[in-house]
């Protein structure tokens, strides 16, 4: 009885192991997104009044909805910069997929819920372009949450209609529409049509005005942005572009980068800071890149059999039911079109994506998962009405084989996360190295790496941002010279290089000479024994005599990283990297 208990709760194991592998994939990835890091030193500034900036910001870009999520932004960043930040994070990730199969249980049954999990979770890809939901601890999930909420309690009170559950749907779904601006469609078309597949006659209506009604209040608040505040400097987001052709190309640019395999038929450029210790990476990622990596390590054939056994285990439960599956794939189109194309008629947008200066945009999370809703809906409608087991088999094979490309490619784009995540443990080491009020050129900590880009403007007031951030987070005022400023007799110079092992070097000219910075003592390439000097830090004086040149050698690691599956699986989540096999 206990066996057979267990197998019919195996796809459900399968769906929990999935998200907990997405869950730990996405640990630990701070500093990813240059909203990101312009928030967080926003929020954590103790001179800075949260409502001026507020209002700042609203005015900035004449988004009403900004009086609120600007809060929550900086409030869900501050917690980021917390020692709990990694456990509020994942308590909310989990909580997400949770809530999405807890939903989906109640529209297409256990089985399709946990197998829509399992794919959805297996193919998302953390690009390094954009980085939804890691960019944004808290805010990033919080819409989307809301949206389940909705669709949870509508579902409830379709069975047991009360009215607490419609209270709790209609005011989840009015304020997951506020932002970001295709929310209003994506996240109000579903409901729409489970009232109209649900319900009929005068129930219908009520409940349709109902939620209409609380939409319009939405959109009323949202538009009165336009009238509120005058025209910002970056109005242009929220500013609608009609011409076809650069709306065309922009949702194309966008769209491919997004979907995985058409992003990596297309080429995704994959620009990474040149510095000593970086990850030795291809500028640009495909098939080519990613089939060369995964066969030469046998692992990834054994996770491509653990996926298909999962799929093949799921596929052959799907009943012959068709009605809730092309409900489901009917939403998937709406994620996978309607949040790009919204996206693309922004006029700012149009005019950055077709420069080249961001190859995506938060909406490409939304897309994916419609991607990954179609694409399982579309196996599992086939597999119920053709139950064949080749069918299923050649099914399952195709549903692991984009997982486990997508496993590949995020194991490249989480050491390029990682790698630049120790930009800022290298600052710390800085700050704590030189006096108080030193004048500091360090040109390597303003180097860009995908979106993670330094901000250069700052809200008024405030100086560049490592002099910002050594106030503020360090609690040491120091004067960091900006980027492409050039150094100046008595300046202390500095660069760092990441690591593998996730503890970065940084080197020091001082007045005392040239210095290695580090956490923990450590040997270097061709210096097996070096003698550490460990006090609060550990510095390592360089021969006399050597040039910055000469030290900039030393900063290459003895260690490359490990580079099978299992080893880059396993790394420790402050900041190691592996290498490509």
């Amino acid at each position: 009885m206990f066996a057979a208990a267990l197998r019919d709760k195996l796809p459900l194991l399968f769906a929990a192991v999935n998200l907990a592998l997405l869950a730990w994939m996405l640990a630990g990835l701070r500093h990813t997104n240059h909203d990101d890091i312009y928030f967080e030193i926003v929020a954590n500034d103790p001179q800075l009044s949260w409502p001026d900036f507020t209002l700042w910001a609203a005015m900035l870009q004449q988004r009403t909805t900004h009086l609120f999520n600007i809060p929550i932004s900086m409030m869900g960043v501050k917690i980021g910069s917390s020692w709990y930040s990694e456990w509020v994070y994942q308590a909310q990730l989990l909580g997400t997929g949770i809530l999405a199969f807890l939903t989906l249980r109640r529209l297409v049954g256990e089985t399709v819920a946990a197998g829509w999990l399992s794919f959805t979770c297996g193919t998302f890809a953390i690009h390094a372009y954009f980085t939804a939901p890691p960019g944004y601890p808290v805010i990033g999930l919080a819409s989307p949450g809301l949206f389940l909420i909705s669709i949870y309690f509508l579902l409830r009170h379709f069975d047991h209609p009360t009215r607490t559950s419609l209270a709790v749907s209609v005011l989840s779904s009015m304020v997951a529409v506020a932002w970001p601006e295709y929310d209003f469609i994506i996240f109000t078309i579903p409901i729409i049509g489970l009232v109209a597949w649900k319900t009929s006659g005068a129930r219908r209506r009520r409940l349709l005005a109902v939620y209409v009604t609380a939409w319009l209040v939405a959109a009323a608040f949202y538009a009165s942005g336009k009238l509120f505040f005058p025209p910002g400097a970056d109005a242009g987001r929220v500013t609608p572009s009609f011409h076809l052709l650069p709306w065309g190309q922009t949702f194309l640019a966008l769209w491919l980068k997004a979907i995985l395999p058409f992003g990596l038929a297309d080429g995704i450029i994959l620009p990474q800071q040149l510095i000593p210790g970086a990850p030795a990476l291809p500028a640009v990622v495909s098939f080519g890149t990613l089939g060369r990596s995964m066969m030469s390590d046998p692992s990834f054939v054994a996770a491509f059999l653990a996926w298909a056994s999962g799929f093949w285990m799921v596929l052959r439960r799907v009943s012959a039911h068709r009605e809730p599956l092309w409900a489901l794939i009917v939403m998937g189109m709406v994620f996978l079109v309607i949040p790009l194309a919204v996206v693309s008629l922004s006029a700012a947008y149009q005019w950055m994506v077709l420069a080249g200066y961001i190859q995506g945009h938060l909406s490409s999370a939304a897309a994916q998962v419609g991607f990954a809703t179609v694409v399982f809906a579309g196996c599992a409608m086939a597999a119920g009405r053709w139950r064949s087991n080749l069918l299923r088999a050649a099914l399952s094979a195709l549903l692991a084989a984009v997982c486990v490309l997508s496993l590949g490619y995020n194991l490249l784009m989480r050491d390029v996360m990682a790698a630049n995540q120790q930009r800022w443990q290298a600052f710390h080491l800085l700050a704590q190295a030189v006096p108080s009020g030193a004048r500091i050129s360090a040109p390597t900590f303003w180097g860009r790496n995908g979106v993670s880009s330094i901000p250069t403007n700052l809200p008024p007031g405030m100086s560049n941002y490592w002099t910002e951030w050594s106030r503020i987070m360090e609690g040491r005022p120091l004067n960091v010279r900006p980027a492409g400023e050039a150094p100046e007799s008595g300046d202390v110079i500095a660069a760092y290089a990441p690591s593998p092992s996730g503890s970065p070097l940084v080197l020091l000219k001082d007045a005392q000479g040239l210095a290695l910075l580090s956490r923990a003592p450590r040997d270097l390439r061709g210096w097996p024994h070096p003698d550490w000097d460990c006090t609060s830090i550990c510095r390592l004086r360089l021969p006399e005599g050597s040039s910055f040149e000469d030290g900039e050698k030393w900063l290459w690691p003895a260690y490359g990283g490990p580079r099978r599956l299992w080893g880059r699986l396993t790394l420790d989540r402050s900041g190691a990297f592996g290498r490509m096999p």
